[in-house]
C-alpha cells in the first residue's frame, strides 16, 4: 500500500513531480499516475486498488512506495476515505497561482472538446454548475460528475480544501509546495520532498522534461484575469494564515 500521496491540485505540476520522484532508486510509485481510487474507484474493492502497487517482496524497508491523483485535493470525501485506510499516509500538496491555473485547466477543456463556451462566461457560469453537482454528491457520496472539468474557480480555492484535510489529518503528514518552486528550483524541490518521505536527499536530476505541458494556450482578456484575481484575493489570504505562510504566486 501507498506510503505518500500526490493529492493536488490539479494543472500544478503533479505529474512533473510524479515522473520526477518515480527516478528516485528509493520509491515505488504505482504502475500508472492516477489510480482515481478515494473518488472515482472508491466503490470497487481494496484489493482493486493494490494491484497497481508493488508486491512486499518487491520493496526493501524505507521505501517511499505512492500514487498522485490530483483530484483528491478537490473531492469533499477523499480526505475521509484517505484516513480511514491510509491514516499515517504522508501527502504532497502543489499549489499554483489560482488564476494561472483556472486557464490551464480551461484550455485542457477545450484540448479534449470538453468545453465551447468562452472562458468569461464559463466562469459567471460556474455557480450553476456547482450547486448542482454538490447536491448530487449529498444524495449520494459514490457520485462522480462527468462535467467535473466546469468547476474552474472552485479547484482554486485551496483553503476550503486543505482545511477539510487538516481537521483530521496531522499538519506534519502533509507538505505543502508551490509548483512555481518546482519548475524553476526542481531539485531543491526534490530535497524537501525527500527529507519529508524520509528517503535519501543526495538524489539529483540531470535532465529536466517538463510533463503534461498546455499546446494551445492563447492570450487571456485583462478583464478576466482582474475578474479572477480579486474573487481569488480573500480566498488566498485566508490560505496563507491557514497554511502560516505566503506563496509567491
Amino acid at each position: 500500500m501507498p506510503n505518500y500521496l500526490i493529492i493536488g491540485a490539479q494543472k500544478s505540476g503533479t505529474s512533473s513531480l510524479f515522473y520526477y520522484l518515480s527516478q528516485h532508486p528509493q520509491v515505488r510509485n504505482s504502475s500508472r499516475k492516477e489510480v482515481h481510487y478515494f473518488d472515482k474507484n472508491y466503490k470497487k474493492p481494496l484489493l482493486w486498488y493494490k494491484q497497481f502497487f508493488p508486491y512486499k517482496f518487491q520493496v526493501n524497508k524505507g521505501t517511499a512506495i505512492g500514487e498522485a491523483t490530483p483530484n483528491y485535493l478537490f473531492h469533499p470525501f477523499a480526505p475521509y476515505r484517505i484516513k480511514k485506510i491510509l491514516h499515517d499516509v504522508r501527502m504532497i500538496v502543489l499549489l499554483r497561482n489560482p488564476t494561472e491555473r483556472v486557464f490551464s485547466q480551461y484550455f485542457q477543456a477545450l484540448r479534449k472538446n470538453k468545453e465551447t463556451k468562452p472562458l468569461l462566461e464559463s466562469l459567471l457560469e460556474e455557480e450553476i454548475w456547482e450547486k448542482e453537482i454538490l447536491e448530487k454528491l449529498e444524495r449520494d457520496e459514490y457520485y462522480y460528475p462527468e462535467n467535473a472539468h466546469v468547476l474552474y474557480k472552485a479547484r482554486s480555492r485551496y483553503v476550503e480544501q486543505l482545511k477539510r484535510y487538516f481537521d483530521i489529518f496531522d499538519k506534519k503528514q502533509i507538505l505543502i509546495l508551490s509548483s512555481k518552486e518546482l519548475l524553476h528550483k526542481p531539485n531543491e524541490t526534490l530535497k524537501k520532498v525527500c527529507e519529508f518521505l524520509e528517503i535519501d536527499t543526495n538524489f539529483y536530476l540531470r535532465e529536466i522534461t517538463l510533463h503534461n505541458v498546455a499546446t494551445n494556450k492563447t492570450d487571456v482578456p485583462y478583464e478576466v484575469i482582474e475578474y479572477l484575481n480579486n474573487y481569488f484575493k480573500l480566498y488566498n489570504e485566508a490560505l496563507f494564515e491557514l497554511i502560516g505562510f505566503q506563496i509567491d504566486w
